[in-house]
């Protein structure tokens, strides 16, 4: 994100079955070594037919990525099962990658083949799921799964039949006459299930969260009519249980009227909590741990955006006229959609949305389909995105405008790497701006979109990690916002009404496409570290804007921002630390200082070895979460014979506040300068 300015207006189930896809990596490289051996997962699978039988043949895709430091090769394992506790009912055949290279995603394709001795238990589903199942890394035993989103009910085959038996020789005695029996009764469910947690703890945002559960897929299947604001439709959650759930929750505000809700297609019982923004939802049946359910959330609402605690406006923000933008960053989301609302819980979406037919769609992930729809008096059009990167709530975009898209078809053009041995992998590339800009306005934004493709080549190439999402671009609406945000794959770049205005300087657009690295696919756990995201960011867009644009020096950010600062409250927030939600956004604290802590970092280091280490930091981490104390620890596993200069470094530039003037030692006293002369406490 790039920094708020200030507001412009006032604020307001049962056990399911699945095939497993398991990528088997080789044995082989020491753990000790370096670089880092192979770690493969798979971060995408398909899903099946709606409907198999044995003897049916149907093609499995997916994506196996390599966060490893060596290339590896991958065999995938296709099984079919079934079961609370899966157990293979069948192998299916699979499909081998000669090589998966680090930092790099490759695709897999199998054709298979239900077997035709399906042990189906009379205890399981007849749904089953395709899982994704990959050791992490060389010579572990663990396995960890990725489940799609759809589902398929599978046949068992016909009863084989039997030959009634040739009449006896000589007839059977008449038998008694039985004695009246009481049907016999189900031994009831000894489970005990307890409710979801209704918060997972974050510090500085304590109601947000739901425990209970790992949402895995968003299905979000809406309609939006842009004159009246009216949102409506079906959000349907694909989720795993952790525990033995009687009832759960979801974040949602009171501003969305909810119809109805059903678990696994079952009605289920709700109520909505306006104080702490939940809707609570108890299922006919308790869901058993380890169980996939789906949960179906139909509800609309006259939309309006949510406020943050800092006063600017996130989530859904429409304009009757314009059409609407939704920005999450930090707990919008839930302003316009059920989900689970925490960096750490991240998953899939599909969006089918549909609007009036002089308008657009861009959303997360790459277009599948536009089609025409609704009547000759009404007509609509329906656009369908398909996100398969995992993405946290807050990254999860739609903008609804009067768009000139750049990319009507879904495969072109594309993200290239220009640079000879440059890691980049072509991914579809889409830039939306809205159509009402004066078209020198409009010229002068689309070139600066256009160079998103170069700046996340530089990216690549200078951290070693290729770009790690499925699609790139960027999206301009007259919707007014008031700030650029991060949306993953496709940033939302700020404008006002004006449709003279040339859009964002070229720094934001690095600075937001910085993101894509740092936040999107590395991401914070907790709202008070944002500081990992936005100050390595904004470090990052230094480094390309010194490099590329032969524009300020590193020297030269440092002398300004820790040599130079003059100002009193510069160093009064700490980074790590900061003392309310209103101040996550603080430009000074989490931009300036801490890309300045990320600069301080560099240059102790080195060159090289502050790359090797970043390198690092991004594949052992890519699509997950993470916090400062492992930062700081990787800082140490570095560079272990100066910890404790990097203890007291951190405690001052990342958890100290100070006030007063700066010249008179009111700031980190540690510093480049003096780092290994500096006397410790």
């Amino acid at each position: 994100m790039s920094p708020k300015t200030p507001p412009r207006r006032p604020a307001r189930a049962l056990p399911v079955a699945a095939v497993a896809v398991l990528a088997v990596v080789p044995a082989g490289a020491s753990a000790a070594a370096r670089p880092k051996p192979a770690r493969l997962t798979v971060t995408s699978v398909s899903s099946p037919p709606s409907g198999l039988k044995a003897g049916d043949r149907f093609t499995v895709t997916g994506k196996v990525r390599n966060t490893g430091g060596t290339s590896s090769p991958a065999t995938v394992a296709l099984e079919l099962r079934a079961g609370s506790s899966p157990k293979v009912v069948s192998p299916l055949g699979g499909d081998t990658i000669a090589k998966v290279r680090p930092g790099t995603t490759r695709t897999f394709r199998a054709r298979v083949t239900v077997g035709r001795t399906v042990r189906l238990k009379s205890r399981d589903a007849t749904s089953y799921l395709l899982a994704a199942c990959v050791r992490p890394r060389r010579g572990s035993s663990a396995v960890s799964c990725r489940k799609a989103s759809g589902r398929s009910s599978v046949a068992a085959p016909p009863a084989e039949v039997v030959p009634a038996p040739a009449p006896p020789a000589t007839p059977a005695p008449t038998p008694a006459t039985p004695s009246p029996t009481t049907p016999t009764t189900p031994a009831p469910d000894p489970t005990v299930f307890t409710s979801g947690a209704r918060t997972l703890g974050d510090t500085l945002f304590p109601t947000i969260g739901n425990g209970g559960y790992d949402a895995q897929h968003y299905d979000l299947d809406l309609r939006y009519t842009v004159a009246s604001k009216f949102l409506r439709g079906t959000v349907t959650m694909t989720a795993v249980a952790t525990q033995d759930l009687s009832d759960f929750s979801l974040d949602l505000t009171e501003t969305n009227d909810v119809a109805s809700v059903t678990v696994d297609g079952a009605p289920a019982s709700f109520a909505l909590d306006p104080v702490d923004d939940k809707l609570v939802v108890t299922p006919p049946a308790g869901l058993h741990e380890g169980s996939t359910f789906r949960v179906a959330v139909a509800y609309g609402g006259i939309q309006t955006p949510f406020i943050d605690p800092d006063g600017s406006s996130e989530g859904w923000i429409p304009d009757a006229d314009l059409g609407a933008t939704a920005v999450g960053e930090p707990v919008g989301a839930m302003g316009w959609f059920p989900n689970n609302n925490v960096p750490f819980d991240k998953a899939t979406y599909t969006t089918r949305m549909t609007v009036p037919s002089d308008f657009s769609v861009l959303g997360t992930g790459v277009l599948k389909s536009k089609e025409a729809t609704g009547t000759a008096d009404a007509p609509t059009s329906t656009f369908v995105w398909d996100d398969t990167d995992p993405t946290a709530s807050y990254l999860y975009s739609v903008s609804i405008g009067r768009f000139t898209l750049n990319s009507p078809d879904p495969a072109a053009p594309v993200l290239t790497s220009p640079a000879a041995g440059g890691l980049n992998t072509p991914v579809p590339f889409y830039t939306a701006i809205d159509g009402s800009f004066i078209p020198a306005s409009k010229a002068a934004i689309q070139a600066k979109l256009d160079r998103t493709p170069s700046i996340l080549d530089y990216y690549a190439d200078y951290y070693g990690v290729q770009y790690p999402f499925s699609a790139a671009g960027g999206v301009v609406p007259l919707v007014d916002v008031g700030y650029s945000l991060e949306t993953q794959g496709k940033p939302t770049y700020a404008t006002t009404t004006d449709t003279t205005s040339t859009g964002v300087g070229i720094s934001t657009v690095a600075h937001e496409n910085g993101h894509m690295y740092f936040g999107d696919g590395v991401t914070l756990t907790q709202w008070k570290d944002i500081w990992l995201n936005e100050g390595m960011t904004e470090f990052t867009s230094w480094l390309w804007q010194a490099n590329v644009e032969n524009g300020t020096t590193l020297a030269a950010r440092y002398a300004s921002n820790y040599t130079n600062s003059r100002s009193t409250t510069y160093w009064r927030i700490a980074p790590a630390n900061p003392p309310t939600a209103a101040d996550i956004f603080n430009t000074n604290a989490m931009y300036n200082r801490g890309a300045t802590t990320m600069l301080s970092i560099h240059d102790i280091l080195g060159e090289q070895r502050f790359k090797d280490m970043m390198h690092r930091w991004l594949t052992e981490n890519m699509y997950g979460n993470v916090t400062t104390e492992r930062f700081i620890a990787l800082v140490k596993e570095t560079d272990p014979t100066r910890a404790a200069r990097w203890t007291e470094f951190f405690r001052q530039w990342l958890y100290t506040s100070y006030t007063g003037t700066p010249a008179n030692g009111n700031k980190p006293s540690i510093n480049v300068g003096n780092f290994d002369t500096f006397v410790l406490p």
